[in-house]
């Protein structure tokens, strides 16, 4: 085999996985099918074989490195027949850039990931499995339910009041919308355990974010409502988004936004000025 060929075979892999986006097992085989067959080398057969020892229908909504790391056997089977080839390839003429490609780095180590991340990513396989119902954790079932604040029964007042008072009754439509909205889907998806330890996880963080880094902005009166937003969305809402974001669970910064009004809406947080 040439070395252009061999090349080429060997930067499909990398090509794929470089760009970090999302695709499914389904596009991986159309990439091999439509780059490899054509060459008909032994090896090139060899290496489109393993490619479809991935499940057909197994659409993937994960990361790179998730969806690597479920078919860590596949690839690290590709990558070696793929370092094979180079390996053979004549050196004549051609030696350095051969010994740079077959000394290529094709999968980056896996990112290290952080407790929110790696809930989201459970929630993904538990939700293509048949899970048993297991109800509302009880520290989530915390956060869904208003409670009678007998230390501070201004937390005890409704989302309406709370937002009227802290001069954003402008949001208040939304406010119910993504409300409501978070809720349901809380409760859609309390049969699944990852799902309530990650919404548990996020109202606990928005929660003590919000009391000791957002509250103490408001109640020193050196803040103009909107600068209080932009630090909501700095600190919040595009922290969290960023793990949130590739999950299924979530459509859009809307839910976080819900989680937020949620926690407004049940004694745990308000925009008032005064203590």
């Amino acid at each position: 085999m040439d070395f252009l060929t061999s090349t080429l075979i060997s930067g499909l892999v990398y090509d794929i996985f470089k760009k970090g986006f999302i695709f499914t097992a389904a596009e991986l085989k159309e990439h091999f099918s439509k780059n490899l067959i054509e060459l008909q080398p032994q090896q090139a057969v060899e290496i489109y074989n393993q490619a479809q020892n991935i499940p057909k229908d197994d659409v993937q909504c994960l990361d790179r490195n998730a969806f690597i790391s479920k078919y860590e056997k596949n690839f690290e089977g590709i990558t070696n027949s793929l370092n094979q080839i180079v390996n053979s390839t004549n050196n004549g003429g051609v030696s350095n850039i051969a010994q740079q490609q077959t000394n290529h780095n094709y999968f980056s180590p896996p990112e290290k990931k952080n407790r929110l991340k790696i809930l989201l990513d459970k929630y993904e396989i538990e939700k293509k499995q048949n899970p048993h119902f297991e109800g509302l954790a009880n520290e989530l079932d915390h956060y869904l339910y208003r409670k009678i604040e007998t230390d501070n029964p201004k937390l005890a007042r409704g989302l309406d009041e709370k937002l009227s008072s802290g001069n954003r009754s402008h949001v208040l439509y939304y406010a119910k919308t993504v409300k409501h909205k978070i809720h349901k889907k809380i409760t859609k998806n309390s049969l699944y355990k990852s799902a309530n330890d990650v919404f548990i996880l996020l109202l606990s963080s928005i929660w003590d974010i919000f009391s000791n880094k957002i509250k103490s902005r408001i109640v020193s009166k050196k803040f103009e409502v909107h600068e209080i937003d932009d630090f909501v969305f700095d600190e919040i809402i595009e922290v969290l988004w960023k793990d949130c974001e590739l999950s299924t669970l979530f459509t859009d910064r809307g839910d976080l936004y819900g989680l937020l009004y949620l926690l407004g809406g049940n004694c745990h947080i308000d925009w008032d000025s005064e203590v």
